[in-house]
């Protein structure tokens, strides 16, 4: 069974993305929130059918799922619950905290170059623990499956552009004293929206 690791997906995933960025008119692409919206599901069904070998489908009100399919249409079992949010990724953290699924992905965007009086990604992971704390105080939805995944991948705004604000992702650190506790997910080479074409 291949490794449904929140890095595993980060990396392949970021390695579409580059791709992608490769080609003219990207960055004008990404500027528009339909038009990316619907690259984007291009580019995760890529990775979730070839990098993973799964079926995939946009089913149950997800935008992606890939799932494992026992040679039975009534028989599967979701592998990676995969949303993304332009705006409200809020919502779409709730969501996913309701799918049984050994990955559950996340991407959004935050704006980076609003928040001058700290360190840009200091406030996103600052909210981003927040939100995940109130909704495991409101009913464990973030923790129950003790074996599930979580990823959360956030690019840039528009307007943070000219600064060169790359990706970045995170997962949940597994430690026993603090199951909510963020770990950021480097990769080798930074995915930045504001080298693409």
């Amino acid at each position: 069974m291949p490794d449904y690791s929140a890095i595993n997906f980060w990396k392949q995933y970021a390695k579409e993305l580059s791709v992608l960025g490769e080609h003219e008119g990207t960055q004008a692409l990404y500027d528009t929130s339909t038009g990316w919206t619907k690259r984007n599901g291009e580019v995760v069904k890529r990775v979730m059918e070839e990098f993973f070998n799964l079926d995939t489908r946009s089913w149950l009100q997800f935008d992606c799922c890939g799932y494992e399919n026992f040679d039975n249409k009534h028989d599967w079992q979701i592998r990676i619950a995969y949303e993304h949010e332009n705006d409200d990724w809020k919502v779409e953290i709730c969501k996913l905290a309701h799918v049984w699924a050994d990955l559950r992905v996340l991407v959004g965007y935050w704006d980076f170059k609003k928040e001058q009086t700290e360190p840009s990604t200091k406030s996103l992971r600052t909210s981003l623990s927040n939100w995940l704390r109130a909704m495991e105080d409101r009913g464990k939805r973030i923790s129950r499956l003790e074996t599930a995944k979580w990823l959360f991948i956030f690019g840039p705004r528009v307007r943070s552009f000219g600064d060169e604000y790359p990706y970045v992702a995170y997962d949940i650190d597994p430690k026993p004293d603090d199951r909510l506790s963020l770990r950021e997910l480097k990769l080798d080479e930074p995915l930045n929206p504001y080298h693409w074409k």
